[in-house]
């Protein structure tokens, strides 16, 4: 976030502190209001819950029905299970969905951590109109 020309490591879940802030004075948050409103800045952004959705909508991504080839290297993991792709959804617990046939798992990281914040959100069934109704069981 910080650094102008960042080094990215393929399995690193965050940053070094090598780099040095860049962003100008008037992205910092500033505490208060105005006359427009409330005087907010970068710095106000929870970067823990912006991060964990970061992490859930790659899971929606793999969930959408496009023929992506890196989706099938996944499958590999989530989709070993006879419920395919919607193993995400089920109760199966995270460590048998993503271990490994061979012993330990070598699934990066950060999709054992997508799959845990995108079973953190509370799904709720659709029933104010027509289809969502007969979508009920």
């Amino acid at each position: 976030l910080w650094d102008r020309s960042p080094r990215l490591q393929a399995d690193e879940l965050g940053s070094s502190r090598e780099g040095r802030k860049w962003i100008t004075l008037p992205t910092h948050p500033r505490v208060g209001t105005s006359e427009d409103g409330p005087l907010l800045g970068i710095g106000l952004l929870p970067m823990s819950e912006h991060t964990r959705a970061l992490q859930a909508i790659w899971i929606v991504r793999y969930l959408n029905p496009s023929g992506a080839e890196w989706k099938t290297v996944l499958d590999q993991w989530f989709s070993r299970s006879p419920l395919g792709r919607a193993a995400v959804f089920s109760k199966v617990d995270a460590r048998s969905l993503t271990a490994s046939i061979r012993g330990s798992s070598s699934l990066p990281a950060f999709w054992k951590q997508a799959l845990d914040n995108f079973r953190r959100i509370k799904f709720l069934r659709e029933t104010s109109t027509r289809e969502g109704t007969l979508g009920a069981p």
